[in-house]
């Protein structure tokens, strides 16, 4: 079966496709790819439709909001610095 055989495609009343021109180009672009790599590329379109599609904000951190640190977290500094200074008090 040919890769483009099950694809949903908008139909015209004059029986041509309703695409645009950068559809039409993709389209054909996928055409010249191999039968076994069109799976590939199926799924790497459908994880870039989800991330453009979502509506979810980036998270940095896998940690963030799971550790609570004190206020006073740098009371400490001057002691750690002299650590690394070699320097005693």
């Amino acid at each position: 079966m040919a890769w483009n055989t099950h694809l949903k495609l908008p139909h015209r009343k004059d029986g041509g496709f309703d695409m645009n021109a950068m559809e039409l180009k993709a389209i054909n672009m996928i055409g010249q790819f191999p039968e076994e790599k069109i799976a590939d590329i199926i799924a790497f379109m459908e994880e870039l439709r989800m991330k453009t599609t979502s509506t979810e904000k980036p998270r940095i951190g896998v940690g963030k909001g799971k550790t609570v640190f004190p206020p006073d977290i740098d009371f400490c500094n001057d002691e750690i610095a002299d650590l690394f200074s070699g320097s005693e008090k």
